[in-house]
C-alpha cells in the first residue's frame, strides 16, 4: 500500500470540494463566478499533473510492464478521478447558464468519496503505527485450531459477500449487454482514437479536464490488472455474466470464480497436522479477522468507483461528438473494475497467481502451520 498515493487522492478531493463550493456560492454573480471557475479549473489541472507524477508503476519508457499498483491506491485514485470528472462537467454546465443542481450532486458524490479515502488513509496509518488490536489467547492447540478454522470460514464468507457487492455495482452501472460485449473486446487494447482526439483545444476547458480525468482513471485501472491477466479476466467476466444471467445464486457464481472451495480445503489441510504452535495460531486468527475488515474497506472504495462510472455513463451526452467513444471508455472501465475486484478477492484468499499485495487467508494459515 502507498500512503503517498492515498494522501494525494484525499488532498485532491479536499481542494476540489473547497473550490467547487466556492463556485457554487458564486452562482448569480458573474464576476465572482468567473474568478471561482478559473480557480477550480486551475486546481483540477494541477491535481491531474500530480496524479501523473505518481506514475511510478505501470510501464517503463520502453513499454515493458512493471509491478502493478496496490488495489487501495487504484480504487481510491480512480474513484477520485471519476468524481472530479463529474464536478468538472457540472462546473462547465454552470458557465453555460445551467442551474447548480448537478454541481450539488457532484459535490455530494465527491464528499462521500473523500470520506472513504480518508478512512483508508487512517487505516493505513494505524497499521504503520501499530494501533491494530490484538489479544486472541487459546488454552491449547486444538482450541486454537478450531477458532482459526471458524475465523477463516467467516472471513472467506465475508470476502465472498463483499465481492458479490463489488461486481454487482459495476454490472448495474452499465446495464447494456451490447456495450458490455464491446467493452470486453477492448480490454487490454488502447483507447478508441476518437476519445483521445477529443482531448483538443476545440473542446471547452472543463470538458477537456473531465476527459483527462477519465483517461487517467483508465490508466490507473490498467495498473492493477496486469497484461497477463487480461485473457483470464475477459473469460472470467464472460462466464460470470453468463451464469448470473441464468439466475444462479451470485454467491455461488462468485465463489466459483475466486475459488473459495479451494481456499477452504487448503486451510483444512494445513491445520490437520500435529505439533502446531498455539501462539502462532492465535496470531493468525487475529490477522485473518483483520483481513476481512481490510477487504470491506477496499470494496467500499470499489463501490464508489462503480458509482463514478455509472454517473459518467449517464452524462455522456455532455461530451458532444466524443460521447460514443466515452461510452466505450466507461464500459472498459467497468470491465476493468470487475476484473480488479475479482483479482483483489483472489489476492486476499491466495487463490490466484496474478497479484500479490497482501498475505491472504491461505498465506496466513501457512505461516501459522510451519
Amino acid at each position: 500500500m502507498s500512503t503517498a498515493v492515498l494522501v494525494v487522492a484525499a488532498g485532491s478531493i479536499s481542494d476540489a470540494l473547497e473550490n467547487g463550493r466556492r463556485l457554487r456560492a458564486s452562482v448569480g454573480d458573474a464576476e465572482r463566478l468567473d474568478y471561482a471557475s478559473e480557480r477550480l479549473a486551475e486546481m483540477l489541472e494541477r491535481q491531474l499533473d500530480l496524479f501523473s507524477a505518481q506514475t511510478i508503476q505501470g510501464y517503463t519508457d520502453e513499454g515493458a510492464e512493471t509491478a502493478p499498483s496496490a488495489p487501495e491506491d487504484v480504487f481510491a485514485t480512480v474513484a477520485c478521478q471519476l468524481q472530479l470528472a463529474h464536478v468538472s462537467l457540472a462546473a462547465g454546465e454552470i458557465l453555460e447558464g445551467a442551474d447548480a443542481d448537478r454541481l450539488d450532486v457532484a459535490l455530494d458524490g465527491l464528499s462521500a468519496t473523500g470520506a472513504a479515502v480518508q478512512d483508508e488513509v487512517n487505516a493505513v496509518a494505524g497499521v504503520i503505527q501499530g494501533y491494530e488490536s490484538r489479544g486472541m489467547t487459546s488454552p491449547d492447540a486444538d482450541s486454537a485450531v478450531r477458532t482459526l478454522l471458524h475465523e477463516c470460514d467467516a472471513t472467506i464468507n465475508a470476502i465472498t459477500q463483499q465481492t458479490v457487492k463489488g461486481v454487482s455495482k459495476p454490472i448495474i452501472a452499465v446495464r447494456n449487454t451490447a456495450l458490455i460485449k464491446q467493452s470486453l473486446d477492448w480490454l487490454g487494447k488502447n483507447l478508441p482514437d476518437g476519445l483521445l482526439q477529443a482531448l483538443n483545444t476545440n473542446a471547452k476547458r472543463f470538458v477537456r479536464i473531465a476527459l483527462r480525468c477519465v483517461t487517467s482513471a483508465l490508466d490507473w485501472l490498467h495498473r492493477f490488472v496486469p497484461l497477463a491477466a487480461i485473457s483470464w479476466a475477459r473469460d472470467a467476466i464472460q462466464r460470470l455474466l453468463d451464469r448470473l444471467s441464468d439466475e444462479e445464486a451470485p454467491e455461488a457464481v462468485v465463489g466459483w470464480v475466486i475459488d473459495v472451495d479451494g481456499c477452504r480445503q487448503a486451510v483444512r489441510d494445513l491445520l490437520a497436522g500435529p505439533g502446531l504452535d498455539v501462539t502462532a495460531l492465535d496470531n493468525a486468527t487475529d490477522e485473518v479477522r483483520r483481513l476481512a475488515g481490510k477487504y470491506e474497506r477496499l470494496m467500499n472504495l470499489a463501490g464508489l468507483t462503480a458509482v463514478g462510472i455509472g454517473t459518467l455513463g449517464g452524462v455522456a451526452h455532455w461530451f458532444g461528438p466524443a460521447a460514443p467513444q466515452l461510452l466505450i471508455a466507461v464500459g472498459v472501465a467497468d470491465m476493468l473494475l470487475i476484473a480488479a475486484v475479482l483479482l483483489a478477492a483472489m489476492d486476499h484468499l491466495d487463490t490466484g497467481n496474478f497479484t500479490r499485495f497482501v498475505t491472504g487467508v491461505q498465506g496466513l494459515v501457512t505461516k501459522a502451520a510451519r
